[in-house]
């Protein structure tokens, strides 16, 4: 018996003595990155360009395209409302009170909030990072140049937006240019 442990207690003493590197390992861990999709313009009212985003797909689709907003979930909108003119993110199920077509049966309800994160944030930013972003409770936000906006969609993924252009237009005819991280 005393053998037995004899034996086991070497076998420990091998083992964590193998081990007594482990915090010296200068190994990165990698970091997984939030889905990201680049210099997306979408057009207000009458402009040519789309005005409907899909965060999960990153593709920009028109007024025509609704068929395939459900598949491809829509969850962004694009458009320059009141008077004056302002330039926002509306969420598909808030576009009536805003006084725009629905375009869809669908009530897809996305939260905006602006975000506190600077343009350097952004850029580096992890998909753990994305998934734990304060979202306020508002359908519809104000959009800026060189601001970020936070987001939510209707399952409860969160994404932000960097607005690196706005082009305000004449009335409707408006358009943004966004990068976007979306969490996978």
């Amino acid at each position: 018996m005393n053998k037995f442990f004899a034996l086991a207690a070497i076998a420990a003493v091998t083992v964590f003595s193998s081990c007594s590197n482990d915090d010296d390992d200068d190994t990165a861990v990698t970091k997984v990155l939030p889905n990201s999709f680049s210099a997306r313009l979408l057009g207000a009212q009458t402009n040519a360009a789309g005005s409907f985003f899909s965060p999960t797909s990153g593709l920009v689709y028109s007024t025509g395209d609704s068929a395939n907003y459900i598949a491809n979930k829509v969850d962004v909108s694009f458009a320059q409302t009141g008077s004056p003119t302002v330039a926002k993110f509306i969420s598909l199920a808030s576009r009536r009170a805003e006084g725009l077509s629905r375009v869809t049966s669908i009530n897809r309800i996305t939260l905006f909030s602006a975000s506190a994160l600077t343009k350097a944030n952004f850029d580096t930013i992890g998909n753990v990072a994305v998934k734990a972003l304060a979202v306020g409770v508002g359908t519809v936000v104000p959009v800026a140049t060189g601001r970020l906006y936070n987001f939510q969609n209707a399952e409860g993924k969160k994404g932000v937006i960097y607005v690196s252009n706005l082009d305000n237009g004449a009335g409707t005819n408006g358009s943004v240019t966004i990068d976007v991280k979306f969490e996978k």
